[in-house]
């Protein structure tokens, strides 16, 4: 082969070369690029996430502490968004036997309306459904006022999160 024809070779050599690199830089700044996004977006529901695990934490303890001190709260309304923020925040706490009559108290009012549906209920049937809460509310006051005392107690940080 000629000189020249060996130099050309040896040039497009280098720039396929040249190509290859400046791909593989382009790729690699890619991907490095997408890993901190991903990372950045691991950390953001992170944060999310211990944000509402605190938001939820300080909730169950505004309500349980309000517990027999507020006289706009009923009891019935009290156990139900007890047991309804445990259940979000840890279903296994929600299932411990300290707070268990939350989710009881729950589940034999569910078919109870609330809001809107309340209102539409004529006075007859609030004062039936009122009539029936106060009779729940009798039969566990005493459980309900441990189970606010036990969560206003306890020591959230031994949840897992």
């Amino acid at each position: 082969m000629s000189q020249p024809v060996v130099y050309t070779l040896i040039g497009l050599c280098l720039v396929v070369i040249a190509l290859c690199l400046a791909y593989l830089y382009r790729y690699w700044q890619q991907r490095k690029q997408k890993q901190k996004a991903e990372v950045e977006r691991i950390e953001k529901q992170a944060n999310d996430l211990r944000e509402r695990r605190a938001y939820l934490i300080e909730s169950v303890q505004v309500i349980a502490r309000a517990v027999g001190h507020d006289e706009k709260l009923t009891l019935t309304e009290a156990s139900i968004r007890l047991s309804t923020l445990l259940e979000s925040l840890s279903p296994e706490l929600v299932k411990k036997p300290e707070v268990s009559v939350l989710r009881e108290m729950h589940n034999l009012t569910q078919h109870i309306p609330i809001k809107d549906k309340w209102q539409q209920l004529s006075k007859q049937e609030r004062w039936r459904y009122k009539l029936e809460m106060a009779e729940l509310e009798k039969k566990h006051e005493a459980k309900i006022h441990q189970a606010a005392s036990f969560l206003v107690e306890y020591d959230f940080s031994k949840l897992i999160h």
